[in-house]
């Protein structure tokens, strides 16, 4: 259930949210959303420098930068989550977040 409800808070307000649950696998659907509560949780959890090394050309490239990084942490949240509690689902999870993130 907190699951669910991590999953169904992060993604309130967000017009692909629903697309992306369309995307995936039905077998692959409950690893998923612990997937996507442990991402969130990595948002929580972070404690990262300020600034990547080397000065940014602008504060677009700053801004762009800050949030790479903070969704790239919890996104290895989401898997380290995923090979502990899923490790045989791990490959599936590991292609879906890398398609979602490419796309």
């Amino acid at each position: 259930m907190w699951k669910s409800f991590s999953v169904a808070a992060a993604m309130r307000g967000n017009p692909e949210a629903q697309a992306a649950l369309e995307r995936i696998d039905a077998t692959l659907l409950d690893a998923t959303l612990e997937l996507m509560a442990a991402h969130e949780l990595g948002h929580c959890r972070r404690y990262l420098p300020l600034k990547f090394p080397g000065p940014a050309s602008s504060a677009a490239e700053a801004e762009w930068r800050a949030e790479r990084r903070k969704e790239g942490f919890a996104d290895l949240m989401g898997l380290a989550w995923t090979r502990r509690q899923h490790s045989g689902l791990y490959p599936a999870l590991y292609a879906w977040l890398v398609k979602e993130r490419t796309a």
